[in-house]
């Protein structure tokens, strides 16, 4: 490939990456819009999520952020403060004394159920318009994308 081409294609694949980067942006912010709307960020709604995923019986808070699409790594203060909101308890692991749960409370649990459906909705919206083959087209590129940030061979 000549110069020329190697930077036109770099220039190609910047572009790119900054449209991918803009498009998450506002997403993210029009999502974020709705949860905000229930006193949420988008931080909390990803932990009250998993908890609320888990269901009755809670989740080891030590898993919380494996279950996390984004995750900023204080995964523990987000904790702490849904749990002041008294959206969620902390309690002792059943089988081991060494891990604790997080469950949400009653107020928790009718918060994840209200927040939920308008979360899907959102969501929905925002990719419904989009035919089954390009949401199909977009998942298969997204994958590959991400298989290769992930992959051996990222430099």
């Amino acid at each position: 490939m000549s110069r020329s081409k190697a930077a036109a294609n770099e220039q190609d694949a910047i572009d790119l990456w900054f449209a991918l980067l803009r498009t998450t942006a506002d997403v993210r912010a029009e999502v974020g819009e709705v949860l905000a709307h229930h006193g949420l960020t988008r931080a909390q709604w990803g932990v009250l999520r998993v908890v609320g995923e888990a269901g009755p019986e809670g989740i080891m808070l030590s898993h919380i952020g494996e279950n996390l699409v984004f995750s900023n790594g204080n995964t523990t203060g987000i904790v702490d403060r849904l749990e002041e909101a008294g959206y969620l308890r902390r309690l002792p692991h059943p089988d081991d004394r060494r891990a604790i749960l997080a469950v949400l409370t009653d107020s928790g649990r009718t918060l994840y159920e209200q927040v939920t459906p308008a979360f899907r909705g959102r969501v929905a919206e925002l990719v419904g318009f989009l035919t089954p083959d390009q949401r199909e087209s977009l998942r298969s590129i997204l994958a590959a994308l991400s298989a290769k940030a992930t992959g051996p061979d990222v430099t």
